[in-house]
């Protein structure tokens, strides 16, 4: 089925304060979407809409580094690459500064002297992006990520837009620390298994050779070097199969 398009009450009037249905909408989609990238894009699909901006950037990390996040998602890749290069080279932004604070951090006109000036300046020669909100995604006490809104107009996000962006911030962190949660829970269950068939394999080589457990690993990890693939998928061969590679 087809995901339904975010959208105010009347998208045709000014934004006003969106009520409590479209953030139930929001919960919902969030929660029903699979995968920590596509949950991601939700962010974005329903923040230029609701807040609404011209661009928004999410991005799921647990440092905030010289490099854009793996985990991220845009409407606009091309243009947020510049932004995310400005950013670097500057000595703060409003990305960084909110993500390190855990806080919400506006600057309603990138034209005027201030905090973040390298920044600003920056911004407004390479970009046509003259205002920005950006919130750090917190859940916990642990660092979620950092979500960020940009317009091409000044004084773009009044106090309702930023209580609108808000509530999707906390959508976000709840959202995004639900899948982090979950790739960890899978990650702990795949090496679960992985060490369980280790395990059958050492008592296969230890029973068939007269091993102790030390020198039954050893003959693992030759076989891993051996084949240059991984010991769990020599262990899986040797329990599926029988034998080991050099055998």
């Amino acid at each position: 089925m087809p995901r339904a398009t975010p959208r105010l009450a009347d998208p045709g009037g000014p934004p006003t304060l969106a009520p409590a249905g479209v953030f139930a909408e929001l919960a919902r989609s969030l929660a029903e979407t699979p995968g920590l990238l596509p949950t991601l894009q939700d962010v974005i699909d329903h923040a230029l809409v609701v807040v609404p901006c011209d661009w928004a950037a999410v991005a799921a990390t647990d440092e905030i580094g010289p490099h854009p996040a793996r985990l991220s998602a845009s409407n606009d890749p091309e243009l947020m690459l510049i932004v995310a290069r400005i950013a670097s080279e500057s000595e703060s932004s409003p990305g960084r500064a909110a993500y390190l604070d855990a806080s919400m951090v506006c600057v309603p006109d990138l034209t005027v002297a201030g905090q973040f000036d390298d920044y600003r300046q920056a911004m407004v020669e390479q970009t046509p992006i003259r205002s920005v909100l950006s919130f750090g995604l917190q859940l916990r006490q642990e660092r979620l990520g950092v979500l960020s809104l940009y317009s091409r107009t000044v004084d773009a996000f009044d106090g309702q837009a930023v209580e609108r962006a808000s509530l999707l911030s906390d959508h976000a962190a709840i959202a995004i620390e639900a899948e982090v949660s979950a790739d960890r829970a899978e990650s702990m269950r795949a090496g679960l298994q992985s060490n369980r068939v280790i395990g059958v394999a050492l008592g296969i080589l230890m029973e068939r050779h007269r091993l102790s457990a030390d020198e039954a690993f050893a003959m693992l990890r030759r076989a891993s070097s051996y084949q240059n693939r991984k010991l769990a998928l020599i262990a899986e061969d040797l329990v599926t199969t029988g034998r080991l590679p050099q055998e």
